[in-house]
């Protein structure tokens, strides 16, 4: 309780921030920028604001799952949420700061430029270690998906200066001009059409959710047959259960795990009891 207002308030105080030229050194210093922030562009504003959000979104994502790289699974909601309400720190922004540089873990700043951003995803070359898959990633959100996480969504926390339409823009930066509102609202409709939205047609499927992973809520959380089931798991994240076992697993993944290798084994005609 408190963690939301206290993000809200660290916003809403960058914002202010924002709006005043004199306090851009201050910005720039208290968030590691890798370059000096310039109010005057609004999108590398609206970059900035987005990866500030994305600190919090990438460990709620992946909140407790026991991932072998990447963001160590000792940094969670609880993590953040403490340094969010720990009056020590300061006042709320400097809480905020405090979580960027902490998820900054060893890396010099925080690159904001959107330029460098474009350009970095723009690259075709096999080896793109800056960007390793999010070129891909992001194409497929430009024309099948439109998963963009946004600033529109009411109530959130995080302010408004990364809309939609600043998403669609990437599309249209990275990819070209064809790349628009238009032809990604269509291909949506394809999508759905072509691999039946939430009524899929389809046979000895399981779909597994976590209740915490913020993308289980465009996932099938309901069986539509007997051998195409949807197993929601309690208190998990984002893939919880195709990630290594622990010891420190919640019996409710435990139990996931068990029912996904039972029903793979009736599919193949397997025995229960072979392991």
């Amino acid at each position: 309780p408190g963690c939301d207002d206290a993000v809200g308030h660290a916003v809403d105080h960058l914002m202010y921030l924002v709006s005043v030229p004199q306090y851009w050194p201050n910005i720039t210093q208290m968030f590691k920028l890798c370059t000096f922030f310039n109010g005057y562009n609004p999108n590398d504003q609206a970059n900035f604001f987005q990866s500030l959000a994305g600190n919090f979104e990438g460990i709620v994502q992946y909140n407790k799952d026991n991932r072998l790289s990447g963001m160590s699974k000792d940094i969670t909601i609880d993590t953040l949420c403490d340094m969010m309400l720990d009056t020590t720190i300061g006042i709320p922004l400097e809480r905020f700061a405090a979580v960027n540089t902490l998820l900054l873990d060893s890396g010099p700043c925080l690159s904001f430029n959107y330029d460098n951003f474009i350009s970095t995803l723009k690259r075709t070359d096999l080896y793109n270690k800056d960007a390793p898959g999010a070129r891909q990633w992001t194409y497929q959100t430009c024309v099948e998906f439109g998963y963009f996480q946004s600033s529109d969504y009411p109530g959130q926390p995080f302010g408004s200066l990364f809309p939609v339409k600043f998403f669609v823009q990437q599309c249209k930066d990275i990819f070209g001009e064809k790349f628009d509102a238009q032809l990604l609202n269509s291909s949506i409709v394809r999508t759905n059409t072509e691999y039946g939205s939430i009524q899929p047609q389809l046979r000895n499927v399981t779909f597994p959710n976590g209740s915490i992973d913020p993308w289980h809520a465009l996932g099938i959380d309901e069986s539509l047959a007997d051998d195409v089931t949807a197993i929601y798991i309690e208190g998990t994240a984002h893939c919880a259960d195709m990630y290594p076992a622990s010891d420190d697993d919640p019996p409710q993944l435990v139990e996931a795990r068990n029912k996904i290798e039972e029903q793979v084994k009736k599919w193949i005609g397997v025995s229960e009891n072979v392991q």
